[in-house]
């Protein structure tokens, strides 16, 4: 077997040598140093306004964080952001999520009472995240419909004219639509009569089922009240809950 010369092919070596010492060779040598240097700078360039960029945008997050801490819509985002991404490792010219799973409780809650404009400016600016995008990264179909529905909620019915007010029938079941959630106080009935005490009967978040309406009532002023048998509970011994037709709703706000 014969051994294969190492050099390659003797005349086409001895010919690119005699390119290279043409000036026509030098020319295209010195032009290809010359590119090569040139994408190298502007590689480096590159990469240093990226990484100073991104250290700027730290910079300013941080700042707008100790100047705007005691605003609702900052605090609101970061609320958001730890409930969706987590914690957060910054490698200098890029940054790594470490995601400790949604919590869904918490967006709910903060949806209810947000605005959700300045939110998402805040949160650009924090975390230069746009909040829309990682909602929806976060929640299936199902709870970005809960997520939306809190959103746009208008919670108690605080513009209807009490003249105009119309009472749900016996019998519906009843859900919280006051954000703040609603406490029933205890009613009484005797001989066509309902007593109401301040006794606390249980308290309802925002979405929650209440229970069946037993009797309506109406004040000498014309507003509408309830006596609700409460769901799972024996009412009929213990009394009913009593409840402001404003502050409910006779379907399930996080779902209609």
């Amino acid at each position: 077997m014969k051994k294969k010369n190492k050099l390659g092919n003797p005349m086409a070596v001895m010919a690119v040598s005699e390119v290279a010492r043409t000036d026509a060779g030098k020319k295209a040598i010195n032009d290809t140093v010359t590119a090569l240097k040139v994408a190298i700078l502007v590689a480096g360039g590159i990469f240093i306004a990226k990484y100073g960029y991104g250290k700027y945008k730290i910079y300013r997050a941080k700042k707008y964080a100790r100047e705007n801490g005691n605003k609702p819509e900052v605090q609101t985002a970061f609320m958001l952001y730890n409930a969706m991404i987590g914690n957060t490792i910054d490698l200098g010219f890029f940054e790594i999520d470490i995601p400790n799973g949604t919590d869904e409780s918490t967006l709910n809650y903060l949806a209810l009472n947000c605005d959700f404009i300045s939110v998402s400016k805040a949160y650009k600016t924090l975390f230069d995240r746009d909040l829309l995008t990682d909602v929806n990264n976060e929640l299936d179909s199902a709870e970005l419909r809960v997520f939306f529905n809190r959103l746009r909620s208008k919670g108690s019915d605080v513009t209807t004219p009490t003249a105009k007010l119309q009472p749900y029938p016996v019998n519906t079941t009843l859900y919280c639509r006051n954000k703040n959630g609603i406490t029933l106080l205890r009613a009484d009935e005797k001989n066509g009569v309902v007593k109401v005490t301040n006794e606390n009967m249980g308290n309802y978040e925002y979405g929650k089922e209440i229970g069946t309406i037993k009797k309506i009532v109406k004040n000498t002023d014309g507003e509408i009240f309830y006596m609700i048998d409460r769901a799972w509970k024996n009412d009929y011994l213990f009394g009913y809950g009593y409840a402001n037709h404003r502050d409910v709703l006779n379907k399930n706000p996080d779902t209609k």
